[in-house]
């Protein structure tokens, strides 16, 4: 790799760890100002914006990334345009919907969605054009602002979850503004007919299968936390996303060296760089190092959470060890999916995650009724069965 992308690649891990990092900083706090049950309010707040993300955005800036690297900067405007615009539609509707039934915590969840997804889009626009400086700006200003928010709100307002929720979607839309003028401003633009029915219907094509697998991964990420909020209490739902949240610093790592890698990844896969050949050899060696860091979690003591989040949340070691190394599965996981990604193999993907989520479904079910405890080991066997059917997938191709 030459040093120019390596350094590129660098700011750009750099940058997502960073802006990551603050609101993972955040949780100590709140786990000690907000009680068990504000806390769980919170984690369910979190799974509902989860699921109106799949609605509103159909994979806008995976289709906008993937257009930029295959077809250049021509029409890239109006995809960015349309792609806001839809997410703008579909967000509106669903808030007309949720208003009828005033639960004013799916009205939060909605706005959220729908913020975050338009966010998503401007950032990966800078994202994929290399523009450094301007994807840092974003991603610190955004946690900057919402870490900043919470703190002055709750310390200010009180103790109510519901300042951490407006803190986020205050961060979102002035990072948005931000980004506004500088996605549009330097790129050919022309809007007719033909124009927006093309690229409506590139971005269906692209997006629309994956919106099950979007649903899959949501399944296999946050679907569990809606079922502990039914089947247990607010507090219990609170030290299952601590453990979780707790565990997801390994997840916050593997996700920012994924969103920094994949323009290089794609260029790489265009110079066949990587083709299934390597592909498959790299899966088979990186496979079992990602399981490492979940093993050695086993042999932290509880009083390290009791010190970090306080003395409600003594007794999470195992759920946190537990979640890691179904995060570290994620590793092998991502190399195989970006690179059917790259192939545009999106119903093959979708297929895949569909049985996937199916499964987890099944295990969560039947896992819950258990404890939490192990419930929490349902994301290895899902992972599992996902990063396997995906590596099946590539084998078959008979790439060499």
């Amino acid at each position: 790799m030459k040093v120019k992308s390596v350094r590129g690649l660098s700011a750009f891990f750099v940058g997502e760890m960073l802006s990551k990092a603050l609101p993972f900083l955040l949780l100590p706090y709140l786990t000690r100002v907000l009680d068990p049950e504000a806390f769980g309010q919170l984690s369910l707040f979190m799974a509902l914006s989860g699921v109106f993300i799949i609605a509103v955005n159909w994979s806008f800036e995976g289709a906008i990334s993937r257009y930029y690297y295959r077809y250049g900067s021509r029409n890239f405007t109006n995809l960015i345009i349309l792609s806001i615009g839809l997410i703008i539609l579909l967000d509106a509707i669903f808030f007309a919907i949720a208003y009828a039934f005033s639960q004013k915590i799916i009205l939060y969840a909605i706005i959220c969605a729908g913020v975050q997804s338009i966010y998503n889009v401007l950032s990966s626009v800078q994202q994929c054009q290399k523009k450094v400086r301007n994807y840092l700006i974003l991603q610190l200003g955004n946690s900057t602002i919402s870490v900043f928010c919470t703190v002055a709100f709750i310390e200010i307002l009180g103790h109510d979850y519901i300042f951490r929720v407006l803190s986020i979607i205050l961060g979102l839309l002035i990072s948005i503004l931000i980004a506004l003028p500088l996605s549009l401003r330097t790129v050919y633009c022309k809007f007719n007919y033909n124009t927006l029915r093309l690229n409506f219907l590139y971005c269906f094509s692209f997006g629309f299968p994956l919106i099950l697998h979007q649903a899959s991964l949501y399944v296999k990420g946050q679907l569990d936390r809606l079922l502990v909020a039914q089947t247990y209490d607010l507090s219990s739902l609170a030290f299952y996303s601590a453990a979780y949240q707790v565990a997801s610093i390994s997840l916050i790592v593997i996700m920012a060296l994924n969103k920094a890698g994949v323009p290089y990844f794609f260029e790489a896969c265009k110079k066949n760089i990587f083709n299934g050949r390597t592909i498959r050899k790299y899966f088979i060696r990186i496979l079992p190092l990602s399981l490492i860091p979940g093993v050695i979690l086993f042999f932290i003591p509880d009083d390290v959470y009791s010190y970090f989040l306080g003395e409600n949340y003594a007794h999470i070691s195992v759920m946190v060890a537990l979640f890691t190394l179904g995060m570290g599965i994620q590793i092998p996981y991502l190399l195989l999916v970006n690179y059917l990604f790259y192939l545009s193999e999106n119903k093959k993907i979708a297929f895949c995650t569909i049985i996937t989520s199916v499964a987890h479904i099944g295990i969560v079910l039947v896992l819950k009724e258990i404890s939490l405890t192990v419930l929490s080991a349902s994301l290895i066997l899902s992972n599992s069965v996902c990063v396997l059917l995906l590596y099946g997938l590539i084998c078959n191709r008979g790439e060499e």
